[in-house]
């Protein structure tokens, strides 16, 4: 079952809603991050523990973060490579290789250039470009049945 992150973009509070079949179970605060540039983009549980983690963006610096979360909050964050070009966006969190492990799909926004960053837990294992589609294409990552 899926949960809530809550993101105040004024203050920068985040906040996580537990949720069960009738709606909300518990709530809580986790780290702020007041630089509104930073933004979630992507859950997944990384390291295969149960809990989602949370995979950030700042749209400004190109800074990327990855946060191990545990049952009650942040446990440790990691930070990826950089990529200062803001055309580059994080279209999907999924398992891209097979391996069982979340990868990163981004999309250049400018060229229609795609990438994929497999990764292994919270490092950056390797990066590949896929075929480059025209812009009028939009690509969503899905696990076929």
């Amino acid at each position: 079952m899926a949960d809530l992150l809550w993101r105040n973009r004024a203050t920068g509070e985040n906040s996580i809603w537990r949720l069960n079949s009738t709606g909300l179970q518990t709530s809580y605060y986790i780290n702020p991050v007041g630089d509104a540039n930073w933004q979630v983009v992507g859950t997944a549980d990384l390291n295969n523990d149960g809990i989602a983690d949370l995979v950030w963006r700042n749209r400004a610096t190109g800074e990327n973060s990855l946060w191990q979360m545990n049952s009650t909050g942040l446990q440790t964050s990691y930070y990826l490579n950089p990529v200062a070009d803001a055309n580059w966006q994080v279209l999907g969190v999924a398992d891209l290789g097979g391996s069982i492990t979340p990868d990163l799909l981004w999309r250049n926004a400018a060229t229609g250039q795609t990438d994929i960053w497999q990764l292994s837990g919270f490092s950056l294992l390797q990066s590949y470009a896929l075929p480059t589609a025209a812009n009028e294409w939009s690509v969503k990552p899905f696990t076929a049945a």
